[in-house]
């Protein structure tokens, strides 16, 4: 179940984010509001880079969380000027 509500979450927030780019890229088109092949390609482009972008966010801070322990670790709270996540 937490896999599904993971999913379901993903889903609304890519959905909303494409949607705000797709209106803004067709804004005073008459494809915005049409079911033209310019109208899909954008609407599934948007998706895609979307969901690309997302994916490389998600795994970046996966490794950003790692080297900021690193870095921590190294700082050993000697220095006035830690780092605070």
């Amino acid at each position: 179940m937490a896999l599904l509500g993971l999913l379901v979450g993903v889903g609304i927030y890519q959905h909303v984010a494409a949607k705000y780019v797709f209106v803004r890229m067709l804004r005073d088109s008459p494809h915005l509001q049409s079911n033209t092949v310019t109208h899909w390609a954008i609407w599934l482009g948007t998706n895609a880079v979307l969901g690309a972008l997302g994916f490389l966010v998600a795994e970046a801070v996966g490794h950003h969380q790692c080297s900021m322990t690193v870095i921590l670790a190294h700082n050993d709270g000697r220095s006035r000027s830690s780092i605070i996540c």
